[in-house]
């Protein structure tokens, strides 16, 4: 029978691990969105102290797109056959109005003023 079979190593009463231990719970003290991105004040359980990070708007709007909690819109040129003329088309169609970079802009702005603990939260554990 191998040593290795049970904890410890080779037989000399040294503990292993089995497994890593899981790293703890993220718990969002409090957060301020400024114009440069988010300042985060966290907690995380098993570390016994409070982390300060900032996130990049960039990074919050990509995590966003990939997440499903911003659909982006394109401009694609459309052909009007009855006027003969060509123009850009916002796609997918959407009832705001303006070009593609407007309507994504408001859809970050929106994003951004709805974020709340829960969501830093959900963001924090997708990049374990």
């Amino acid at each position: 029978m191998s040593n290795l079979s049970n904890n410890t190593f080779f037989g000399s009463g040294i503990y292993i691990p089995l497994k890593e231990p899981e790293i703890g719970r993220y718990e969002i003290i409090k957060h301020k969105v400024t114009s440069d991105g988010i300042e985060v004040l966290y907690y995380l359980d098993g570390q016994g102290k409070e982390i300060f990070d900032k996130i990049e708007i960039d990074t919050i709007r990509q995590w966003a797109i990939d997440n499903k909690d911003i659909f982006v819109v394109w401009e694609l040129p459309f052909y009007d056959p009855e006027s003969d003329e060509e123009y850009l088309a916002v796609y997918p169609p959407t009832s705001e109005m303006g070009t593609a970079d407007e309507i994504n802009e408001n859809r970050l702005a929106r994003f951004l003023k709805s974020i709340d603990a829960d969501l830093l939260e959900r963001f924090y554990e997708s990049r374990k």
